[in-house]
Parts: C-alpha cells; structure tokens; sequence
C-alpha cells in the first residue's frame, strides 16, 4: 500500500491481492471459515436481485497490473493472508 501512495496516480484505483489463485466464493467462505475454526455450515442464499447473476463472476482473480506497474509482486497467498487479518481483527 505504500507503493501505492508513493508512486500510484491519484484518484485511480487498485486492487490487492494475489493473482496465482483464482477461487470461487465458496473456496473463499471454506478457507475463512477453516481459519477461523468456525464450526457452522456456511449458508447460502438466492439474491433477491434478478440482475445478480446477468454479469456476476463466479470466480474471483484480481487484475494486478496496475499493482505490478509500480513494482508490487503478491507473496502472501489467501489462506495466510485471511489468518494474518483475521488475527489482527482479534487484536484490535
């Protein structure tokens, strides 16, 4: 994120992330709850929105090129990344 504030171009967005794993919502929700040692199943519901799912991905892979423009190579992959701020969280 320092990078970012140094050397990014204002008001232009940038995602965080890591782009070597390209996961699904559910593989997203399985490693949260995993890391967080959460014993519930995870619920899933329909959207009431029509809409929703007319231009919706069902996997998530952020577009770094922005990030990688200004020197930034992701280390940390998801599972670390959700424990290290899941931690935090329970720090604060």
């Amino acid at each position: 994120m320092l990078a970012i504030l140094l050397k990014g171009k204002a008001g232009e967005a940038y995602n965080l992330g890591n782009d070597q794993e390209e996961l699904s919502m559910r593989q997203v929700a399985e490693t949260l709850k995993e890391v967080a040692g959460h014993p519930q199943p995870i619920a899933f519901r329909t959207s009431p929105d029509p809409h929703y799912l007319s231009d919706n991905p069902q996997r998530r892979c952020p577009d770094l090129s922005r990030l990688k423009a200004l020197g930034y190579a992701p280390e940390v992959m998801i599972a670390e990344g959700l424990a290290r701020t899941l931690a935090s969280y329970r720090e604060a």
